[in-house]
């Protein structure tokens, strides 16, 4: 919307003006869900701009109303916001906290989320963030390649792509009727140990 369109072209008007009044008018109202989007669109609208300062602080107000909803699907969108604003200053320890904070908050969310295919769709969207948290480890590595960064990277792309296969054997198991109801749960079953495992190393 605004955010993103302002953020990314030179608007007439500083949108941060009309976000900040939507902002309030949420607040007078008790709508905690329509401040924390509003902090977080302007976190967009300045990080865009490059006011790392500004960006940061309107991402940590919508992170901290999204935990007290909850709302883990909206809190990862902003963790994530985080770990890109740091990635592009060079605060790697910092995008790498973040960016973990987020892969979590995205399997909390999708945990909940009934429909396979719903699920399938859900973790494609955040598909991006999985590539972020390596793209932050191999950073780290090339900067201190002791410290095993390089392991915790394989084992975000080896948790991303264990989570895509359960869930298009899932989404499968609905399509597919010549491989028997055993046999898939059986596969079903190694692959979500995988995906526990992975996810236990991080």
């Amino acid at each position: 919307g605004l955010a993103q369109t302002c953020g990314q072209t030179h608007c007439a008007e500083d949108p941060s003006k009309t976000l900040s009044q939507a902002g309030d008018a949420a607040r007078q109202i008790h709508q905690i869900d329509g401040e924390a989007t509003v902090d977080a669109a302007i976190g967009d609208v300045l990080a865009a701009r490059h006011n790392n300062s500004g960006a940061k602080h309107a991402y940590l107000q919508s992170a901290a109303l999204w935990r007290q909803i909850p709302n883990s699907s909206e809190l990862a969108a902003v963790e994530a916001g985080m770990a890109r604003l740091d990635d592009r200053q060079g605060q790697l320890l910092a995008a790498r906290l973040e960016i973990y904070d987020a892969l979590r908050a995205i399997e909390a969310s999708r945990a909940h989320i009934d429909s396979d295919a719903l699920r399938t769709s859900y973790f494609t969207s955040k598909r991006s963030y999985y590539d972020l948290a390596v793209n932050v480890l191999m950073q780290l590595n090339r900067i201190s390649p002791q410290h095993g960064y390089a392991a915790e990277a394989w084992t975000v792309a080896e948790r991303a792509r264990a989570r895509t296969l359960l869930d298009d054997l899932q989404e499968g198991r609905q399509e597919e009727t010549s491989v028997s109801g055993r046999q898939l749960q059986q596969e079903n079953a190694v692959l979500e140990l995988k995906v526990h495992d992975t996810e236990d190393r991080l």
